[in-house]
């Protein structure tokens, strides 16, 4: 089958991440053609790796002063299925110029990344065959614009399982063995201004190390500050990079305890970063927030100062519910990784009638 992506790749966002997963499950035996932004103007913090050889870069991002796509690239080839991944972000105006053409030839698939119904006028411009939405939340707001018979659940995927070891990594990441390790990345450092008072009491029982890896200046600058005016009592470590899924497991392997320390958004969400990280096997420490909403016992949830000591003291000692944290997230990666999430998209293309084309050839 040949299908095609268009949307965000190999850049910082949820609809990157979400791209990716069902992306590259899909190009071990289909054709995959990817239509992403420019390195110039793309949606997310920052290019994250190489492009792989299906990318084609093409287009910028919504809002452009100067809003281009290359048009005659998109159509050159035939594809089974064609899936738009965060429409909002892309040059709307000159994709809806050759949708028609698209349509005509493809099954059309849009991946609703919003959490409220658009304010782009545009946005409702484009006869999709099918609209797919990560859980009940988002359905509810889209059957307002779409028929429901349209509409499809397919919940976001997480990294498949890949446990790592502690020691290994903290030796090539040169980090050190002895100190409990609490880590964080791209945004999540700029929220934890509470928590680090929480992880200064903390430090009275354990030897700590905070491990913050972001490309972001705005985050470097806040926490060197709070390293120059003494703030916390525990070691914090500032580096400077955007890693690659593959670096980024590296740091989840090394690491104790993953924070994610977001309040509630006032539109529907869900948190790319735990999807992302749940394979490790790293315990996550969440604010419940409607970030987290879909998980259960696959991830530590606090509300208040007790649980959130409790959910890093369970980390630490890493004891009966530690074990059982693991095999529920074992249990969980078992319905929604990412090969399971590829199936379920690959049902919805023979669902909609989508023709077998070409198989990628090996």
């Amino acid at each position: 089958m040949k299908i095609a992506i268009m949307g965000g790749w190999n850049v910082g966002s949820g609809a990157s991440v979400h791209s990716e997963l069902i992306g590259r499950e899909f190009v071990k035996n289909n054709a995959l053609e990817v239509f992403t932004f420019y390195k110039t103007s793309f949606h997310g913090l920052c290019v994250t790796k190489d492009d792989e050889d299906f990318i084609t870069r093409c287009f910028t991002k919504y809002g452009d002063e100067n809003s281009k796509l290359n048009q005659e690239l998109v159509l050159k080839e035939d594809h089974d299925v064609f899936i738009v991944e965060d429409l909002g972000m892309l040059p709307m105006n000159k994709l809806k110029e050759i949708f028609p053409k698209i349509k005509k030839r493809s099954k059309t698939i849009n991946v609703i990344h919003d959490g409220k119904i658009s304010n782009k006028s545009e946005f409702y411009d484009f006869d999709f065959d099918a609209i797919v939405c990560f859980d009940e939340r988002y359905k509810e707001f889209l059957k307002k614009k779409y028929p429901e018979e349209k509409i499809h659940l397919i919940q976001y995927p997480s990294v498949k399982l890949n446990p790592g070891n502690k020691e290994k990594a903290r030796e090539k990441l040169k980090l050190p063995k002895d100190k409990k390790i609490i880590f964080s990345f791209g945004r999540l450092a700029y929220y934890m201004d509470s928590e680090i008072e929480l992880i200064n009491e903390l430090s009275d029982k354990y030897d700590i190390l905070f491990l913050v890896v972001t490309a972001n200046e705005k985050i470097l600058n806040k926490i060197n500050k709070m390293i120059k005016k003494g703030k916390v009592k525990f070691k914090i470590e500032a580096r400077k990079e955007a890693p690659n899924l593959d670096e980024l497991y590296e740091y989840l392997h090394a690491s104790d305890v993953l924070i994610f320390p977001k309040q509630s958004s006032l539109h529907v969400v869900v948190s790319s970063t735990i999807f992302q990280s749940l394979g490790s096997l790293c315990p996550i420490v969440a604010r419940d927030s409607n970030f987290v909403g879909m998980f259960s016992n696959e991830i530590w949830k606090y509300r208040n100062y007790q649980e959130f000591n409790s959910s890093l003291e369970k980390a630490f000692d890493q004891g009966k519910d530690y074990e059982k944290l693991k095999k529920d997230i074992k249990k969980y990666l078992e319905k929604y990784s990412s090969i399971q999430i590829a199936k379920m998209f690959q049902d919805l293309f023979k669902k909609l009638g989508a023709k077998n084309g070409t198989k990628k050839e090996s």
